[in-house]
This record gives C-alpha cells, sequence and structure tokens, in this order.
C-alpha cells in the first residue's frame, strides 16, 4: 500500500492562522511605510519644480515664476512660467495639487530672478500632511533662502 502525499488539515489550519497573525503585524507598518513614502513623494515634487525654476531663471537669465494654477494658493497646483506676470499660456511645467498635504503660507506665486535668487526674499513652506499623528516626523518643512537655496527638513506633528 502507498503512502499518501500531501497536508493534514490541522497542518493548513496552522500555517493559515501563523500567516494570519504575521499579516495582523506587518500590515500596520505597512500602511505607515505606504503614508510616509507618499508625503516624501509629493515634497519632492515641491522641490524639483522649485529647482526647475531656479535653473530656468538662470539658464534664461531672466525671472522665472512659480505660479498657483488657482491664483489661490500652491497646494493646489502649480505651473512654472518665465517672466514676471503668471501667464498660463506660456506654462513649461505643469503640476496638479498637492494631494496628502497642505501648503502653508498660503502662496499665489514665487518668483526666481536671473541669477537663482529669490525676487521677494527668503521664505519658509510647512507642508503639513492630512494624516499626521501628534509625535510622528511626518511634517516638513521647505525653505528657500535669498540667494535660492532650497534646504528640507522634517518636524514633528502636533
Amino acid at each position: 500500500m502507498r503512502a499518501e502525499k500531501g497536508f493534514t488539515l490541522i497542518e493548513l489550519m496552522v500555517v493559515v492562522a501563523v500567516m494570519g497573525i504575521i499579516a495582523g503585524i506587518a500590515f500596520p507598518s505597512l500602511r505607515d511605510m505606504i503614508v510616509n513614502s507618499r508625503i516624501t513623494t509629493q515634497t519632492n515634487e515641491f522641490i524639483a519644480a522649485l529647482n526647475f525654476a531656479r535653473s530656468e531663471a538662470i539658464k534664461r537669465g531672466a525671472d522665472v515664476m512659480v505660479c498657483a494654477d488657482d491664483e489661490a494658493d500652491l497646494g493646489n497646483g502649480w505651473f512654472i512660467n518665465p517672466g514676471v506676470a503668471c501667464n498660463t499660456d506660456l506654462a513649461l511645467v505643469r503640476h496638479e495639487a498637492l494631494r496628502d498635504l497642505g501648503l502653508t503660507p498660503k502662496t499665489v506665486s514665487i518668483g526666481f530672478n536671473g541669477r537663482g535668487g529669490l525676487a521677494t526674499g527668503a521664505i519658509t513652506f510647512t507642508l503639513n500632511p492630512h494624516d499626521c499623528p501628534s509625535g510622528s516626523d511626518r511634517k516638513r518643512e521647505v525653505s528657500i533662502l535669498g540667494a535660492g537655496r532650497i534646504a528640507v527638513s522634517r518636524k514633528a506633528c502636533s
């Protein structure tokens, strides 16, 4: 008589129970990793737009603006425009709204001069995640110095 090959019902139930326990432990940290990744990605997109505008201003030797799509807040989407006036017909690059972040202060435009400096002087933006548990370091602070240098740092949520 041949021996049967395979798993018993008890063995399968033990494996399923162990997999359930492991998934229960791993899922919350996986969710946090995904949220942190989205925040980092959107912050990097904002910084990349500012760096692009600055490099375009230096390349052209003329002013370049980062303008709010809705003429109210950069956090609702922006476009990069050559010149000192915001004109959607001349947009070099467009970007949709920041989905997971709120941007403060609400700013209509940021201008870089032909030497790469800020036309308006230094400014600091805070990117506030919509899901920001107290004590976590999901908040980002983007500082643009008068010379145009851009720095980002993590801040604790309050």
